[in-house]
């Protein structure tokens, strides 16, 4: 597990500094994942390698979240006047995944028994 840990947090490291050094308008954290995935597609990295850390990690993926709430809540105020197009902006982006998602799912399945009378 040491080592998958080891793995994804130089991908992590990578990705923040070709961000920072080459400016790019991406996170670093986008950087390091895609990275991360052809790393991974090409054969550099071994799925055995990385499988029981990244498994640690999406477990326990809700704690990631817990400072980020944080903050929202202790910016209440703040965030009032902006209240409208948060929600608009959630609710629509919500949407669009659910479209997309659902388009993509229904492309990628396989064809029923009764599809193919």
């Amino acid at each position: 597990m040491i080592r998958g840990l080891l793995l994804v947090g130089a991908f992590y490291g990578f990705g923040a500094l070709l961000e920072r050094a080459a400016h790019l308008p991406v996170p670093g954290a986008v950087v390091g994942l895609v990275a991360f995935v052809i790393a991974l597609r090409v054969g550099v990295v071994k799925r055995a390698w990385v499988e029981e850390a990244c498994g640690f990690l999406t477990g326990r993926m809700a704690l990631f979240l817990v400072p980020a709430s944080v903050l929202v809540v202790g910016s209440g105020g703040a965030l009032a006047g902006a209240l409208v197009p948060i929600v608009v902006a959630s609710v629509g982006s919500a949407l669009a995944v659910m479209v997309v998602v659902g388009l993509v799912a229904q492309k990628l399945a396989p064809p029923t028994k009764d599809e193919g009378t």
